[in-house]
């Protein structure tokens, strides 16, 4: 092998052994892959390999069943999941490629790194810590654990090589394409802005391309584009749905560059703090030290003639980044802590939402101005270059240690061949046995809880809608929470497919299901409401305790029986909405107003006992809270004392009969723990924190 092969090879995997380790290359580990972003990239691979093939390749039905898209919408680099299901009968079971994509990362932007260095300077040490540094590039080791194929940063530095080098010729730029289509259309969409810059400049700018070269080189690149995106899966729902919403809501910081956000060992505090991790943009410390050494040699009139003249011949691509920058910038203007906000156009910002994680776009940008900074350097400084950048990719490795340090920690303690969930009780071990369709009702995309499904049909070989999506069409979920409904209630039960129900509050005026009480299951186990078509019947499945089995949706309360509203109590599935997370002793409210769905039983209780905290402090000593029932208004409380509180809530007539009464709370003087005088800065309405309730006679 070359030296020039061998070298960014070595950087590339010396960088992987530092930030992540060996063990994420262990196929059967899939541990690490048991948290957010990272369990639906594996579950939606899990699934896709052992789903049928189809056409386009990489559709992917059983994940999301009828709202089921394609593997490009779970984010699980369509590239590699397409061509590990071809082998997926040799592979075992579990098998994960993400460690693999994790070290070609670090390979691949090292080897485009040196690529670009090689632009620059013959000096291999030079290259060598070029290269060094564009691995421990901040934005892109964030990504590690976080978003995993948006680790893919070298196609960015394979597009700008690509600007920069003096020939280059179409089919470069469609294997490219090809390929970051197959990653990520975060990636792609830079890249395409970037071959279209260069295109632009190899016709306009050098006149390297003739008229008929220029319209055949668009022609077949756009073919490429079309085709890839085609047999990927991404026209697996609508451009609409694609576009989403919420553009601006993850802008550019003008002075991101800069601000560490604990990804840097010498800067101790944060410039500010972005509303999501999105906002992580900076540079690192021998990135910063090169931009001050660039700049210092703009000062230099004959550096700066350069400069220009180097622009002239790029200046499509430079537009072309400029341009991303705008839009990662947003009409949400960020300036550290000040914020300006600008009106655009709404057809205009329907089209830009579908990058709404705009702060993204910034990447190329980066990669550029301290790809400038090196040439400057080099260009400036005649003598010690061989020092200054050692300086400067010594300060790169250890100023970012800070970031990547935890994230070696991260996959170091996370390894195993099982991802957990929370369905314990024995029941679910025979069910994949029976059945090969998990289906939550009602559909809906993100349901709570959906990990603890998707991640058990990824390890049972089965079919789920209990899924996260990047994107999915909303009209597929209306129409699929149709056709369930018609199922539920008419009886005619898929015997392949167990039901899952959310939380019953979540079918308030809803029938119960329809099934056949001597071959059908209607349980509660491990605080999930299920229906298991045939299980009953079933000789070789291992059959459940018969104090299980429910015959209504809706609980069953008797009269004095306490509800608690602690986590994992079975009050949390009587909140309806105004509620905050729940804690050991209860749940706050949160906002204006709250609701709870309380179940009546059949023994016509006349009151509720409501036992509840109040939010009460120097600054605030009296909440008042009105109470309704079923919109009915009965009385006000009074908050005076935070602690041991209680008040019984009267049940008008007309309603005891009811399946269940809606209790709202209305806070006339809602308040928080900062207002109230509790010397914090925590501004949440938190008036009211429920902790029980009792129906009674």
């Amino acid at each position: 092998m070359k030296k020039n092969t061998i070298i960014p090879i070595g950087i590339g995997f010396a960088g992987f052994l530092l930030v992540v380790g060996i063990s994420v290359l262990n196929f059967q580990n899939i541990g690490w892959l048991s948290n957010g972003d990272t369990l639906f990239n594996y579950a939606g691979w899990a699934i896709f390999r052992h789903g049928p093939w189809t056409n386009p390749v990489g559709l992917n039905p059983n994940y999301g069943l009828e709202f089921g898209s394609s593997i490009v919408y779970s984010d699980s680099i369509p590239l590699l999941a397409i061509f590990f299901k071809l082998f997926s009968r040799w592979l075992g079971e579990p098998f994960q490629y993400f460690g693999l994509w994790l070290l070609s990362c670090f390979i691949l932007q090292a080897t485009f790194g040196y690529k670009l260095a090689d632009l620059l300077t013959q000096n291999t040490w030079l290259k060598f810590f070029i290269a060094s540094i564009f691995v421990f590039t901040p934005v892109m080791l964030f990504r590690m654990n976080v978003h995993l194929a948006l680790a893919g940063h070298f196609v960015l530095l394979w597009a700008i090589y690509l600007n920069l080098k003096k020939s280059t010729n179409w089919g470069s730029w469609a294997l490219l394409i090809f390929i970051v289509l197959g990653i990520h259309f975060y990636l792609f969409s830079m890249v395409f802005a970037l071959w279209f810059g260069s295109l632009l400049d190899r016709r306009i700018s050098t006149r390297y391309l003739s008229n008929k070269s220029f319209a055949l080189e668009a022609i077949l690149i756009i073919l490429v584009m079309f085709i890839s995106a085609w047999q990927y899966g991404y026209f697996a729902i609508s451009v609409g749905e694609a576009s989403s919403l919420g553009y601006g809501s993850d802008p550019f910081n003008f002075v991101g560059f800069f601000n560490p956000l604990n990804w840097s060992l010498f800067i101790k505090d944060n410039i500010f703090t972005p509303p999501t991790t999105e906002g992580l943009a900076y540079l690192g410390g021998g990135a910063i030290g090169a931009l001050v050494l660039g700049l210092a040699q703009l000062g230099r009139r004959n550096e700066r003639l350069a400069l220009f003249q180097k622009a002239h011949q790029y200046q499509f691509m430079l537009i072309a980044i400029i341009l991303m920058l705008i839009i990662a910038i947003s009409n949400n203007v960020d300036i550290g802590n000040s914020h300006y906000k600008f009106a655009i156009n709404d057809h205009l910002r329907n089209i830009l939402s579908i990058v709404r994680s705009s702060s993204r776009l910034s990447w190329p940008f980066q990669y550029l101005i301290i790809f400038i900074s090196f040439w400057l350097i080099i260009n400036g400084y005649r003598k010690g270059l061989v020092a200054i950048f050692v300086t400067l990719c010594v300060l790169q490795i250890v100023d970012s240690s800070k970031g990547w340090m935890k994230l070696h920690e991260y996959f170091l303690n996370l390894d195993g061949k099982n991802i957990e969930y929370s369905l314990t009780h024995e029941f679910w071990t025979q069910v994949p046995k029976q059945y090969s369709v998990i289906k939550i009702i009602p559909p809906q995309h993100l349901p709570d809880g959906w990990y603890n499904f998707a991640a058990f049909a990824a390890q049972n070989q089965m079919a789920t809608n209990s899924v996260f999506l990047a994107r999915y069409d909303s009209l597929k979920v209306l129409l699929a929470k149709e056709k369930t409904a018609l199922e539920i209630s008419s009886g005619k039960l898929d015997s392949k497919t167990i039901y899952v129900f959310q939380k019953w509050s979540n079918y308030l005026n809803k029938v119960d299901p329809k099934f056949d009480v001597n071959r059908d299951l209607f349980a509660k186990i491990n605080g999930i409401t299920f229906l298991a078509p045939n299980y009953k019947i079933c000789t070789d499945c291992k059959q459940v305790d018969s104090a299980l089995e429910i015959n209504s949706l809706v609980p069953q309360l008797k009269i004095g029986e306490v509800v608690n509203f602690s986590k994992e109590s079975k009050g949390a599935d009587f909140l309806l909405e105004g509620w905050s997370h729940s804690d050991v002793w209860g749940t706050w409210s949160s906002g204006v107003a709250s609701i709870i769905a309380v179940p009546m039983g059949d023994s016509s209780p006349s009151k509720i006992r409501l036992s509840y905290r109040g939010l009460v402090g120097p600054k605030h000593p009296i909440s008042n809270v009105k109470v309704l029932v079923n919109g009915q208004y009965l009385n006000t409380i009074k908050i005076t004392k935070q602690l041991n509180n209680s008040a019984l809530i009267p049940i008008p007539k007309e309603l005891r009969q009811d399946k269940f009464i809606l209790l709202k709370f209305e806070y006339v003087n809602p308040t928080s723990p900062k207002d109230a005088g509790y010397g914090n800065q925590d501004d949440r309405l938190l008036t009211l924190g429920i902790e029980s309730i009792q129906i009674l006679k």
